[in-house]
Order: C-alpha cells, then structure tokens, then sequence
C-alpha cells in the first residue's frame, strides 16, 4: 500500500482494524503514540474497542493504552464497546478501571445511555462500574433530556427497565423538558406515563418499584389519561387495579372520565380502537366502573357515536342493549347514529341492526332528528356519498328528501361537499366518487331541491356547482350535477371559485368535510 502521505497514526489504526498485533507491535515499537488520534480522530484503543477481537483490546492496554483515552469527539473505548453491544469488552475495559461517567461532547451521552437496549453490557455497567453510574444524569435526546430509564421504557425494553431500578437509584418521576420524538406528545411525561402508552410489562415494574400513579405531564394528564387510547386494555387494568385516581382532573377541570374537549372519555377512545370486536375495555368501563354510555363526549364526537363510525355490530349491540341511545349527540348536536353515514363499510348491517333494535314509532322519530345545524340524517348520507343509506332513507322518510339545514342548504349542496373523516388509527375515510354520483342523480330524480338555488357560505351565496368546484369535486361528481341539470332543464351560471386543499388531508371533525380555502380565507372547511 501506499504509505508516502499517511500519518504514523494511521498506520496503527489499519494494523489495529485488521487485527495485525504483530504489525502494531512494529508501529509501537517504532515509537508511534498509543494514544493518539488518527485523522478520523479515533485513537487505536476505541478503534478495538469497537471492532477488533478482546485480544487487541488488551494487547493496546498492555502497551500503555489509556482506558479512558478520548476520541474527538469525547467518545471513550467504554463508550464504543457499550455502543456495539460487545459484553467481553465492557468487561475487561471495567476491569481496568474505565470511567462509565465520562460522556460525550456532543449530547452528553454516556455508556449507560448507550446501553439502554442491551440488558447484558447494562448488567455489567450497573454491576461491576466502580464509581457506579449516575442514575440522574440526562443525555440529549431528539429536542429534550433523557435519563436512561426513561429510554427503556419509551421503548420498552423491559430487562433494561428491571436492571436500572434493581441495581441503581433511577429517577422514577423524571419529565423530558419537551418531545422525545416529534411524533409523541411526551412533554412532561414520566416513565410511567410513557410505559402507559406502550408495555403492560413495563408498567408492571415500574409499578412495583414505586412510581408515581397521579404524576400529571404539563396539561395535567395522568397515565391513566394516555393508557385508554391504547389497544392494550391490561394498561388501563393495571392503572385502575393499582390505585388510579379516576376522578383527577386535567388543566381543564375533566377527569378520567371526561378526559378534555379535544380527546373524549376512556369509553369514546375504547370504542374508537375497537379491533374484531374486541370489546374488552368497554365491558371494563361500563360493567366495572359503571360509565355512562349516553355520558358526554369530545367535541367532535361521542362513546357512542364512535362506535357507530369505526365499531363492529357486536360492540354497537353491547352499548345498544346496556342502555345506550342512538339519539346521544356530541358537541355539535350531531346525534350518534348519524355516524354510520361516514362508515368506511358495513352501513346498512349497522342501520338494520338499529331498525331491528327500537320500535317503529321510535325509530321514526329519530329518522327526523337533527344536529345543531339543523342537518338530517339524509343530509350526511348524501355528504358521505352512500347510494343503499340513501335510498334506504328515503324510502323509509320521504320527507327527508325536503329537509333543509339551518342556512337553507338541501342534501344536493351536501352532495357537493367532499367527505373526509378519520378511522381506526386515525386513517383516512374516503369516498368513492363514483357512488356520489349516483347519489347526486338519485336526489336530483326524488326531487331534491337545490339544483338551480343559491345558498350562503361564508360571505357570499353558491349554487351546487360552485361548491362542488371549491372542494375540488373530480369531473365524475361535476358531470352528475350537469347532467341533472340538463335532465331537469335547469340553467345554471356558475363562477370558477378556486380555493387549495391544505397539506395532509386536513379535514373538520365538526362536520367531517376536506379543509379548503384561499388566500383571503385560510383553512376554512366550507
């Protein structure tokens, strides 16, 4: 190889990354420094700490090599061997008297943060470290501070979890000064809290060592507040059966079972992750701890109307026959029956298994109920695009063909309307345009008015095909309102009104439409 511009350091790194002892027993001897870094910075010792055999570890330790020798960027050979999970090496290094305190330059991270996934080098650093680690000391973590058994249990690494507070003084009620991932809302969280959200196991030690139950994050939520959106219902049985206070309340005065405006109650998040019927959590709530089904809600929606929207028939059928009433509303007014409209399947089943729940007169009743919009149940069918709920409705209630909302708009101008509402794990409930279609010709046929009238929305009045071209309608949807105005002989004029749907598929959960707008008008979702 060419040597003519290497360093002498160099030559020992290449010796000691090919595990040559005799080659670096050369460079040694020709008085090259053990212990200085290379150009990449790394010192030989880290590099074998690293990479090589336990052999060329002890071989550089004998020559002199120092065991807390630093590489530029502050890293030690504890450090690289902790990092790469190499357990003979943490070993020997410890029994040379490496320093398991020193820590990196860059984000303060130290062997034990190192080694928050790998329970055999943490046994040896939590055992054999002399002095011991600082159990207290944060490291950087994304944006925030991290102690190491708060990366154990956000990640659930249960062995590592049992180690730090078998063999050290962890700090239980540790708070990241802000989110560990961009993606969880782990501000202020305590292990325990993060446990909540991911590992029954986890919860289970941490709970056996002391950790604080009522330990609030900086919106006042408790673990126990985190753990009835999980699918996991053993996380909310532990809570509760550990002593879970479910009457602490948030910063906004709800408890655990009004858990604030913006997510709902334990029972509204059960239903919401509802899985092959699995209605374990529910049966908990209602049977155990007497929660209202017919109890206030979120905002956008309800227990109840949560089941109807993302539910099987078995769960609907339970909250049904225990009392509860498909007439529940949620903080629109919206009552919770209405939520089958915006099924992603299985509408009909649901709507028959309502039918076949209440008596005529009843059912009857409800049929001509309305939100605070004064929207019917025909008005959302025709938003969502739902051809066999529409029929079926209209057959049952002729009169919902006429209804109007509280601004005047007939369930054609909802027609017009893109739908967008949220699902099982928050995914997207889209509609088959196609099918909107055949909604928009049937209420045209059934006489639905609205063809040729102008409404208001926001500062202005809109006929069917401007609002249909300012939520983006494809040309299937457009050409359906053309056609029945040709069919109607209907003349209409309409003004292009351009508008942009915002990133992500934003969409209002008060009325479950794609959020639109414009530069004048940002986000507005009619």
């Amino acid at each position: 190889m060419d040597l003519e511009d290497w360093r002498q350091e160099q030559y020992l790194s290449v010796a000691v990354k090919n595990n040559n002892t005799d080659l670096a027993q050369l460079f040694l001897d020709y008085g090259v420094n053990i212990n200085a870094q290379d150009p990449s910075g790394e010192p030989p010792l880290y590099l074998a700490a690293g990479e090589s055999p336990l052999s060329m570890v002890k071989f550089l330790i004998d020559r002199g090599g120092d065991v807390n020798v630093r590489t530029a960027r502050g890293l030690t050979p504890l450090y690289g061997a902790s990092l790469k999970s190499r357990p003979d090496v943490v070993e020997y290094l410890l029994s040379k008297g490496a320093d398991v305190s020193i820590a990196s330059d860059a984000r303060n991270w130290s062997p034990l943060e190192c080694a928050f996934d790998y329970p055999t080098v943490l046994t040896l650093l939590v055992t054999k470290a002399r002095p011991p680690p600082d159990y207290h000391r944060e490291a950087e973590y994304c944006d925030t501070h991290c102690t190491a058994l708060f990366l154990a249990a956000r990640y659930n690494k249960i062995e590592c979890v049992k180690l730090l507070l078998k063999h050290g003084d962890p700090d239980l009620e540790f708070t990241p000064s802000s989110d560990i991932e961009e993606l969880d809302l782990a501000k202020g969280f305590t292990p325990l809290a993060i446990a909540s959200l991911y590992s029954g196991d986890t919860l289970a030690v941490l709970l056996e060592y002391g950790a604080d139950l009522g330990a609030k994050d900086r919106d006042g939520f408790t673990p126990l507040n985190y753990s009835i959106g999980t699918t996991d219902s053993s996380l909310v049985r532990r809570l509760v059966n550990a002593g879970a206070n479910l009457e602490t309340t948030d910063n906004w005065g709800g408890d655990a079972n009004l858990w604030h405006r913006r997510r709902g109650t334990p029972l509204e998040a059960a239903c919401h992750n509802q899985y092959y019927n699995d209605s374990v959590v529910v049966r908990y709530l209602v049977e155990q701890r007497g929660v209202d089904i017919n109890g206030p809600g979120s905002y956008a929606s309800s227990a109840l109307g949560q089941a109807f929207l993302t539910g099987g028939g078995t769960l609907i059928t339970y909250l049904l026959t225990n009392g509860g009433s498909i007439n529940t509303t949620d903080g629109n007014g919206l009552p919770s029956w209405f939520n089958i409209c915006y099924r992603r399947d299985n509408a009909l089943e649901i709507f028959d298994k309502i039918l076949a729940h209440y008596e005529a007169v009843e059912f009857s009743a409800s049929l001509r109920g309305k939100d605070r919009m004064s929207r019917t149940i025909l008005h959302c069918a025709a938003h969502a695009g739902h051809l066999g709920l529409v029929e079926r409705l209209a057959e049952l209630e002729p009169k919902l063909i006429d209804g109007r909302d509280a601004d005047g708009w007939s369930a054609l101008h909802w027609a017009a309307r893109m739908f967008c509402a949220r699902g099982l794990r928050d995914e997207v409930l889209m509609q088959s345009y196609e099918e909107k279609a055949e909604v928009i010709r049937f209420l045209a046929r059934k006489g639905c008015p609205g063809l040729e009238e102008r409404v208001p929305g926001g500062e202005r009045t809109w006929n069917v095909l401007e609002i249909a071209e300012y939520h983006g309608a494809p040309d299937v949807v457009i050409g359906a309102f053309r056609d029945m105005m040709e069919e109607k002989k209907v003349q209409v004029k309409s003004t292009k009104v351009l508008s942009k749907q915002y990133p992500d598929e934003w969409s209002c959960n008060g009325c479950n439409s794609l959020i639109q707008g414009n530069d004048s008008g940002f986000g507005v979702a009619f």
